[in-house]
């Protein structure tokens, strides 16, 4: 706009005529304006110096969406581990590589401010606050208040803006007051404007904006160098440069105070620090300070002041306000603002150039030519001084566009010394900022100038290719070359003057133009004449040599064979399997090159026969590409133009910054996920000394909660999205896992037993972090542990002495059962016994009756032989027969008297009735002999009649019998005499 109005003044300037009074006056007044616009632009277009920056620096920005707190991030600090701490509105915020997390103080109000102690604990500051954060068990960031230690007229205080560790000392600095903390204890000492303290060299310098700037030594102010020069302002640092100090103050721009003497640090940029208020400064890499704006963004700066890059919102920084900085181990730059944080890779050696500004079109192609840089996107051709005029402080302002070259932008080439551009709708010669037309038809993607060819010039376009003559103004077409009409995006020459032309989805064509380009012969080649595949198919010249690049592999044309062949030297570099999809070479012999997986180049020095090839990848980049229209331009060494989505990656190398390369694994979270979500570890550790990562104590889990999950990161955020983790859990599975981008690992069911999980991470370069150890001890389920197996030991004995209990009632039981067989048995064999002794009784018995009865039938024969004697005796006549005859009679009374069987008789009938006979004597000792033969004869139930016959008396004698037996045992005589032996 400024431009614009100064080229208007001058037309207008020309094309008066007035009187020359008038004109005078005009050329004044002219002159005058010219001056403002001038000075001006002088402050928004400050001359850089000579290591300024083409572009800016890759951005990460995180806004308060992203990281879930407050807006503003008042100061920045790095631990040991790599972690990175914000005081923020909201409190503490953490970041460490992947996750953000914010620690409240207790009073809630804004923190302000923190310094990391070495031993890890983070002390802050905050409105009326001033404490220290510490790991709890759990690992969690807890605030612990330093209030109370304050002295008593002391504790009421605004907010602490500042906070320097000095030895063993921290000084906390409050509107009006400064604290020193030692040896658990506060003194305070009191001035009427502290506005700033600071850490220079090895003392604490302090600023009083109504008495000047001194040093705090012994608790006691001294004099500085600095003294009162700077009264009335407001001091946003002290740094120590060549025995001076450089000094910025909020409003009125950075003073280089030496040898007593104050002076603009560079007069040059002055009045624009003054319009947008120094709010911080950081001591950069490379002897650069960044400079932080409240309204104009960031300056990164030399030491003589001169302006190396401006970096705002325009360039992606979520806010123009800078609240703060830090260089963390990486030498890159954190940023602290007012509404979020971003992360600068100021130590890289790329930056970002949209020379289309916010419109950002991806970038095709570039080119350096007479001075000027071009760069082409899909919006048009773009110009800028690459040196001379590098000089604005938004590089975007600094590219325009060429005139008629809006739309998508193919190619640029130079031929005949002259900048031809290949554009969709065309092509065109490029002098400066404006293009003239070549050819206004169909799209062109590039002109090559040949070397073994009748004519000079060959042009691919989208219908096939054209040859040209050089010319003094332009080229001038030959004719397009008939029979061939394949878009021809990639084409060169080889060295017997064929035309090589790859389509990426027919193969690869030859154009013989040996005898002439009008009868050229086309031949095309694929997958029969040795290429892997008639797809994707490039072709790149380095030196003078074609390298064919197929769907993978790389490959040169033998025209012996007639087929392609393996190129081995790239195929070992780059694999066999890889596909490459750009190569280009640069003025040193070195290679840039693009593949499917890699970006990078190979550097390579000659070494006479040998060559050592160094092959240096920058992974940041490979997502940043347009695919399959890759794209890259080293114009030398220092300068390497890559195209993106969102326009150029500029390659610049630095001067080489030593970094710390340690970076480490941070646990962020363990939880137990079973049978509920519980977090038990957040990532710090407290080991009594120092904050740490790593775990040297148990963890103890119950057997209820044997799953675990684990969440880590690293501390590498230049390329976190490279980073690569491997894992092990020693007692599960003994192995590390492959390497992978995963970042949580979970088990389940975990056995009773001691793990150690260990986890370790490795970033692009093959830089591995040490190993994180942790360990833990699922316990057994609470019928396997210690308690329950004590439990068990004695329900086991309680069990052993009911068991053995229950087996002696058991075999007592058993014995008594044996005793009860037995009994059983002996009852059984008695029982058996006792019916064999009936039927023995009762064969006796039938004996003893049979023999009773035989007995009785006996006596009677005997009677009635007897009587039939008596009447043979008493009729016989014969004398001497009769007393033969008595003789007999006599001998059979004689057998009827004796009783030979009683006896026996006697025996048989107590087995038979229990004693019954020894019985009735016993108790009835009168009774005769004869008495019991009667009692044991009715105890038979035998009848009268038979009882007569076996005593040998009559029926009445027997009766006379039993009736003085019945006196005799004094029976009744309602009673049944014989039932009454019968029963007794």
């Amino acid at each position: 706009m400024q431009n614009k109005h100064l080229n208007t003044t001058l037309l207008l300037l020309k094309s008066q005529n007035y009187h020359n009074f008038i004109l005078h006056i005009h050329i004044w007044i002219i002159k005058k304006h010219l001056l403002i616009l001038l000075f001006s632009f002088l402050f928004k277009t400050v001359v850089f110096g000579q290591e300024s920056y083409l572009g800016t620096p890759f951005i990460q920005s995180y806004s308060k969406d992203d990281y879930a707190s407050g807006l503003h991030n008042w100061e920045i600090g790095q631990d040991k581990r790599g972690i990175m701490y914000f005081a923020n509105d909201a409190g503490l915020l953490v970041h460490d590589g992947r996750f953000w997390n914010t620690y409240s103080i207790p009073n809630r109000t804004t923190f302000r401010s923190l310094v990391i102690a070495p031993n890890g604990i983070i002390y802050g500051g905050a409105q009326n606050e001033i404490g220290y954060f510490k790991p709890n068990d759990n690992g969690l960031w807890i605030f612990h208040s330093l209030k109370e230690k304050i002295p008593e007229q002391h504790r009421e205080f605004e907010d602490v803006w500042d906070i320097i560790f000095l030895n063993d000392a921290i000084f906390f600095r409050s509107s009006g007051k400064v604290f020193k903390y030692e040896n658990d204890t506060f003194d305070v000492t009191e001035q009427l404007d502290v506005q700033f303290i600071g850490k220079v060299g090895n003392e604490i310098c302090v600023h009083d904006v109504q008495e000047g700037t001194y040093f705090l030594r012994n608790g006691e102010y001294v004099d500085s160098p600095i003294g009162q020069h700077l009264i009335g302002n407001e001091v946003e640092g002290v740094i120590p440069m060549d025995g001076g100090y450089i000094v910025p103050t909020k409003e009125k721009g950075i003073f280089y105070i030496y040898n007593g003497e104050k002076r603009p640090w560079n007069p040059t940029i002055q009045t624009y620090l003054k319009e947008n208020k120094i709010e911080s400064i950081a001591q950069l890499p490379n002897e650069q300070y960044g400079i932080g704006t409240i309204y104009g963004g960031l300056l990164i700066v030399n030491k003589e002041g001169e302006v190396l890059q401006h970096i705002d919102k325009e360039d992606g920084l979520p806010s123009n306000s800078i609240l703060s900085q830090y260089i963390d181990k990486d030498n890159n730059l954190w940023i602290g603002l007012d509404k979020g944080i971003a992360y600068l890779q100021v130590n890289s050696e790329f930056t970002r150039i949209f020379p289309d500004g916010s419109l950002e079109g991806a970038g095709y192609t570039a080119k350096v030519h007479k001075g000027i840089l071009y760069l082409g996107t899909n919006n048009g051709l773009y110009a800028t001084p690459l040196e001379k005029n590098t000089n604005q402080f938004n590089y975007s302002t600094r590219f325009r566009l060429v005139s008629g070259t809006k739309n998508q932008t193919w190619g640029l080439d130079i031929v005949n010394d002259q900048l031809i551009l290949s554009h969709s709708d065309g092509a065109s010669i490029i002098e400066e900022y404006t293009s003239r037309p070549l050819v206004n038809s169909y799209g062109y993607w590039l002109f090559n100038e040949l070397e073994h060819t009748e004519h000079p010039i060959v042009a691919g376009t989208y219908e096939g290719i054209s040859f040209y003559n050089k010319g003094n103004n332009a080229p001038s077409l030959i004719m397009d070359f008939k029979g061939f009409n394949e878009s021809s995006r990639f084409v060169e020459e080889d060295r017997d003057g064929n035309i090589w032309v790859a389509h990426p989805y027919k193969g690869i064509y030859r154009i013989s133009t040996s005898k002439g380009i009008s009868t050229g012969v086309v031949t095309l080649l694929g997958q029969a004449d040795g290429l892997p595949s008639n797809l994707h198919n490039h072709l790149f010249k380095i030196g003078d040599e074609i390298i064919f690049c197929g769907e993978y592999g790389t490959y040169n044309y033998d025209p012996q064979q007639r087929k392609f062949i393996p190129n081995t030297s790239f195929n070992e570099i780059f694999g066999e399997q890889t596909k490459i999809r750009r190569l280009s070479e640069t003025e040193n012999g070195n290679i840039w090159f693009i593949t499917d997986k890699e970006v990078g180049f190979l550097n390579i020095d000659d070494l006479g026969v040998d060559k050592k090839i160094n092959k240096v990848v920058y992974p940041e980049l490979q997502d940043l590409l347009i695919g399959g229209f890759e794209s890259m331009y080293p114009y030398n060494e220092k300068n390497v133009f890559i195209g993106a989505e969102k326009g150029f990656i500029h390659f610049q190398p630095k001067k080489s910054v030593a970094t710390d390369s340690f970076f480490e694994i941070i646990m962020h979270e363990i939880a137990i996920t079973q049978p509920t979500r519980i977090p038990i570890f957040h990532g710090n550790y407290w080991k009594g000394e120092w904050v740490q990562s790593v775990i040297d104590a148990n963890g103890y889990l119950p057997y209820s909660n044997n799953a675990l999950s684990f969440h880590y990161s690293a501390t590498s955020f230049e390329h976190q999205e490279y980073l690569k983790f491997r894992y092990q859990l020693q007692g599960y599975h003994d192995e590390w896992s492959d390497w992978s981008s995963q970042r949580d690992k979970e088990y389940t069911n975990l056995s009773p037993g001691q793990y150690v999980f260990m986890v370790q991470a490795k970033d692009y370069q093959g830089i591995e972090t040490p190993v994180y150890v942790y360990v833990f001890t699922v316990a057994p389920p609470w019928y396997l542990s210690t308690w329950a197996f004590i439990l068990y030991g004695l329900l086991l004995l309680a069990l052993v002495y009911l068991l053995t209990k229950f087996l002696n009632k058991r075999y007592q039981d058993l014995e008594e059962d044996h005793e009860k067989i037995l009994q059983q048995t002996q009852e059984e064999i008695n029982k058996l016994k006792s019916e064999k002794m009936e039927l023995e009784l009762e064969h006796k018995k039938r004996a003893l009756v049979s023999s009773t009865l035989l007995l009785v039938k006996k006596n009677e024969t005997l009677a009635e032989i007897k009587d039939e004697l008596s009447h043979l005796k008493k009729e016989t006549i014969n004398s001497k027969l009769k007393p033969k005859i008595n003789k007999l009679i006599h001998k059979l009374q004689q057998n009827e008297i004796l009783d030979e069987g009683w006896e026996q008789f006697m025996l048989h009938f107590n087995e038979l009735h229990g004693d019954f006979l020894k019985r009735l004597k016993k108790q009835y000792p009168s009774l005769t002999p004869k008495d019991l033969k009667l009692c044991g004869y009715l105890r038979m139930n035998l009848n009268t009649k038979e009882i007569a016959s076996l005593m040998n008396v009559s029926v009445r004698g027997v009766e006379a019998s039993r009736y003085r037996l019945r006196k005799k045992i004094d029976l009744d005589s309602s009673e049944n005499l014989t039932e009454f032996f019968m029963n007794y």
